[in-house]
């Protein structure tokens, strides 16, 4: 079920499009460790869910030169029916999946100079996510989850300069310009470890030159 409005205002410089939704599932996926073993397991389509939520776009023209955009969604996720391989009620033993309870990102898109010379323009982002489950399980929600982060990109870009009957671009960025450390995902039921973890990647930055004709 999914209800949502599209709509332009401010003579077309504001657009903002959102809906509110829900969502049933059944015969999901649920992963089973067999008795008497310590890692060995079995895939049956033994679970239901509920997702509902709410997303939004909205993009705003400020001014003739800066444009802003943000994107906004809210989720509340349940595993709300889960059988064993023994058709036992097991459904407090499951947690919905990589289901953050609000994500946004809003970014900020300036011409500083628009010249026969070229277009020079800086674009910054800023990208949250909030604290999500790295696993299905719920006896391991303390190795799997995942903390929420934030990240802020940016780009600083020189385009469109008139060079030998082509046009000469250049553009000088950063990702993760804070240096957060955050994690993708995490692996728990390690031999050897609680948990073992895949980590984003950290501030990486560099220079992008090209040349159309």
């Amino acid at each position: 079920m999914e209800l949502g409005i599209k709509s332009e205002l401010m003579d077309r410089r504001l657009r903002i499009n959102a809906d509110i939704f829900k969502s049933v599932y059944s015969d999901m996926q649920l992963n089973f460790i067999l008795d008497g073993t310590v890692a060995d397991t079995k895939i049956t389509n033994a679970g239901e869910a509920e997702m509902q939520g709410l997303e939004a776009d909205i993009t705003f023209m400020a001014t003739r030169n800066l444009l802003l955009m943000l994107n906004y969604a809210y989720l509340d996720a349940e595993v709300t029916k889960a059988r064993d391989v023994n058709g036992q009620d097991v459904s407090d033993q499951f947690v919905f999946f990589a289901a953050p309870e609000q994500s946004y990102t809003a970014v900020a898109d300036w011409t500083i100079a628009d010249a026969d010379w070229g277009r020079l323009g800086l674009n910054v982002s800023y990208n949250y996510m909030d604290e999500r489950n790295g696993g299905s399980r719920a006896e391991n929600v303390k190795n799997t989850q995942l903390r929420q982060y934030e990240l802020v990109n940016a780009r600083f870009s020189l385009a469109d300069v008139p060079l030998a009957g082509g046009r000469l671009g250049a553009g000088l960025w950063a990702k993760n310009l804070l240096d957060e450390e955050y994690e993708l995902t995490a692996v728990d039921n390690l031999p050897s470890a609680d948990r073992s973890v895949i980590w984003g990647e950290p501030r990486t930055y560099g220079i992008d030159v090209f040349y159309e004709y």
